[in-house]
Parts: C-alpha cells; structure tokens; sequence
C-alpha cells in the first residue's frame, strides 16, 4: 500500500502490474522481460518525479533536506519500454569471474540467460541514470546548484552472476562495493577521490 500503488490505480495500470510481479517472482525475478508500464510510469520515475515536485516547491531563500530512495536497479529485472533493449545481450563483456552455468534458487542459467539478465540490469541503470539527471536538472533550474550538497549512494550491490551468485549478502566487490559520490560547490573541490570507507 503505497502512494506508487495509488497512482498505478489511477491508470488502470494496478492489476497488471500486480499480476506482472507475481509471476516474476513465482517464476523467477532474475528472468528478465520489460516491464507492463512505460519508463515514466515506472516506479523509479514515478519517484524521481515526487522529489522533483518537493524540489520545485521549496523556496530558494531557506535550506532543505531531501532523501530520494529509487528502488533500481533491484531485481526484478523489468527494465521499461526502450530501456529493456537498450542493451545488445550478444555485445556485452561478460567479467572472467561468471561461470558458464550455475543454477539459483533451482533455476538454471546458462550464458545466454547471464547476457539477457545483464543486459536488463544494464538497462535499469540506465533508468536511474535519466532520473538522477532529471533531478539534477530540477535543482539546476531552481538556481541554487552553487550552494547545494548532492551525494549519490547506494545500500549494497548486485552479484549479477559473478562467482555464480546472484542478489546482494555476499562479502564480494560486486555486492560490498556501492558508490559514493558527492558534489559541493566551494566545499569539495571537483576531482577529489579518498580511499577511505
């Protein structure tokens, strides 16, 4: 229950979607297939666009804090409209580290299954990649870019078959690693890198 399930309900985009996620997790939420709603009603658009709306309604004269937790690109792998075919799954550079089979959960997954799922993944990033820049774009256009303190993380990674793993828990770099990345005008000077947790 929840303000994205509301909205869902207003296009008349709730019971597919709802049906959509049940069969991917009884069949598996690592088998990627585009998801039943278009990017911008995806639920990392959809909140993307609630942070801008707060974004634009704050008044440029006094501070505010603003947490914008995006869901992706978490499984299940339901990269929307062009996002889903953003990547060519034959062109992908599978890492040395994915075996050539292994089985999670009782599925099997063979190469060709790793490239599609990767690719999947690669485009739910890509997704994120338009949200951040539409929120960057909203904080641009309020004027107060200078004097404002971005930081970009996230809570763990993605195994995305290496080792012959999938999902997060794993005390590897592909599920331990997260980004930090974090701008401030006349604060952080641009460029700067620290090796420190």
């Amino acid at each position: 229950h929840s303000s994205y399930q509301t909205y869902l309900r207003t296009l008349n985009l709730l019971n597919p979607y709802c049906r959509d996620m049940a069969v991917r997790m009884a069949e598996g939420e690592y088998i990627p297939r585009a998801s039943v709603v278009a990017p911008q009603q995806h639920n990392d658009s959809y909140i993307a666009r609630r942070g801008i709306d707060f974004i634009k309604k704050q008044p440029t004269d006094k501070p505010f804090c603003l947490v914008i937790s995006l869901p992706g690109p978490h499984p299940p792998m339901d990269a929307p409209g062009e996002y889903a075919t953003m990547f060519d799954p034959q062109k992908l550079h599978l890492p040395p580290n994915i075996p050539a089979r292994f089985s999670y959960r009782r599925k099997s997954y063979d190469e060709s299954k790793l490239r599609a799922m990767r690719a999947n993944y690669y485009g739910k990033i890509a997704l994120i990649d338009t949200c951040v820049g539409q929120i960057m774009d909203a904080i641009r256009k309020r004027g107060t870019e200078d004097r404002t303190l971005i930081a970009f993380t996230a809570d763990h990674g993605e195994m995305m078959a290496a080792h012959g793993k999938l999902s997060k828990g794993r005390f590897y770099e592909e599920s331990g690693r997260v980004p930090l990345v974090m701008a401030w005008p006349g604060r952080i000077p641009a460029g700067t890198r620290r090796d420190a947790l």
